[in-house]
């Protein structure tokens, strides 16, 4: 007769994963990730924000670029000479040409011009 082989039971026996411990690494890992994924985005939006003020910087740079360059136009050389470049004589307008605006006069009130305007260079004219 064949003897019986015994089966070890104790080899055989498996151990659960406790439940507690993966509900508690599952909570550890999604708040892992969540904090992976909250500073990507905080820097997402630093980067943003650099990038925003640079350009902030950048347009207020060129404003006052822009500023200068319009307060150089409008004094009287640069105006005087472009105007004589383009031979257009031009002298300021008299009193009667001026017309004072305060905050209690309507638009009815104006004087309108009679007819229209013109604009003369050195032999032609030109309509504005």
């Amino acid at each position: 007769m064949v003897a019986r082989r015994r089966v070890n039971v104790k080899r055989n026996v498996r151990r659960v994963f406790p439940v507690r411990l993966f509900i508690l690494l599952t909570i550890v890992a999604a708040f892992a990730l969540s904090y992976l994924w909250l500073c990507g985005r905080c820097q997402a939006l630093a980067r943003d924000l650099k990038r925003g003020e640079d350009r902030l910087a950048e347009l207020r740079r060129r404003r006052l670029n822009e500023d200068y360059k319009w307060s150089n136009l409008r004094t009287h050389k640069p105006v005087r000479d472009a105007l004589a470049a383009f031979r257009i004589e031009m002298d300021w307008p008299g009193k009667d040409r001026v017309v004072y605006l305060t905050r209690s006069m309507d638009l009815a009130d104006l004087p309108s011009a009679p007819g229209p305007q013109f604009a003369q260079t050195r032999g032609r004219e030109r309509r504005e």
